[in-house]
């Protein structure tokens, strides 16, 4: 009976072990992945220019906080890049 409950006690610390190792494992994959998102989506050189730090403050004046003014000034970003580097060529068409 010893036995068993010993037994039943290492497999129970092994399984909690094992499940927060890989919490912990797929926890730094998703922050890698988001950098790596974030890198190829958003490079430095191509929001030069882009008032950030403006349109954070404007945005606060109108109560927009949160994953609501994270996601607008993501949208933002990408305007901006589309109106920088691609509406020229539709212009000149």
């Amino acid at each position: 009976m010893k036995t068993k409950f010993k037994w039943l006690i290492i497999a129970s610390m092994a399984t909690m072990c094992l499940t927060s190792s890989a919490q912990t494992m797929t926890e730094e994959i998703e922050t890698d992945v988001m950098e790596a998102f974030k890198m190829h989506a958003f490079p430095g050189d191509s929001l030069s220019g882009f008032p950030e730090r403006a349109i954070r403050e404007d945005l606060a004046t109108k109560n927009v906080f949160g994953q609501e003014l994270e996601n607008h000034i993501k949208q933002l970003k990408r305007d901006y890049i589309k109106n920088k580097y691609y509406r020229k060529d539709e212009k000149a068409n």
